[in-house]
């Protein structure tokens, strides 16, 4: 009998020890499992603060190339300026909106005219330059390049010519040679009241028209070059 009580205790016991054994590994593997649950959130949080701060890195360096990218596209505008046409784009684009007023540019080809600015003028044909902008035709061999602004209502109220003088030529020969053309004028639709001369370093620009138009855009001359220098301003009689 006490041998049989004495089984039964140690067979509890040894179902005992199994039990406790089996629930200290069940939880050994609930911490392993919480412990990996952590990790991986852990991980996972980590991995996301890596996308973010390289996503937040890659929008730095994209703001970077944009700013490079948006000085280079200046700078390159800057040395595209050194033409007629690149002059008068530049000062056509300080006017502010309420002193605008209807222009076309450039001569009568597809490829040069423009609707609504400044175009190149080509100095194949002289009459036509002098017809158009006042420039004498007597004198074109003087000349590289051209491009021109004309009021689109009326030549008379606002007409403009830049010029590309070729190298070893005097700006102020030919200022003169450009003021003895446009006095000399017979003009139709009404007469211009004003014109003025101006030289820049190696381009010279004539405007004629309205004096209230033709003193502001030589003022716009003046503030968008620093080197302009007026030669001749007078009025037309």
């Amino acid at each position: 009998m006490k041998k049989a009580i004495t089984l039964i205790l140690a067979a509890m016991m040894i179902t005992g020890l199994v039990s406790c054994d089996k629930k200290d590994k069940d939880s050994s593997s609930a911490k392993e499992n919480t412990s990996s649950s952590v990790s991986d959130s852990t991980a996972g949080e980590e991995s996301s603060k890596t996308d973010e701060e390289s996503s937040v890195a890659e929008e730095s360096s994209k703001a970077e190339e944009n700013s490079e990218a948006s000085d280079s596209s200046q700078a390159g505008t800057e040395e595209s300026a050194d033409s007629p046409l690149a002059i008068l784009n530049t000062i056509w684009a300080t006017y502010e909106e309420a002193e605008k007023f209807p222009v076309a540019g450039g001569d009568f080809s597809e490829e040069n005219a423009n609707m609504e600015g400044p175009g190149r003028y080509s100095i194949a044909d002289a009459e036509a330059l002098d017809s158009a902008l006042g420039f004498p035709a007597a004198s074109i061999a003087k000349l590289e390049d051209a491009a021109s602004i004309v009021h689109m209502m009326n030549a008379n109220t606002f007409t403009c010519g830049a010029y590309r003088v070729k190298a070893g030529e005097d700006l102020k020969v030919i200022a003169d040679e450009i003021k003895a053309n446009i006095t000399a004028r017979q003009w139709m639709c009404g007469i211009p009241e004003k014109y003025v001369i101006i030289a820049l370093d190696k381009d010279i620009i004539c405007a004629f028209g309205a004096a209230d138009i033709v003193d502001v855009f030589a003022g716009k001359v003046k503030t968008s070059f620093a080197s302009a220098e007026t030669l001749v301003e007078d009025n037309i009689a």
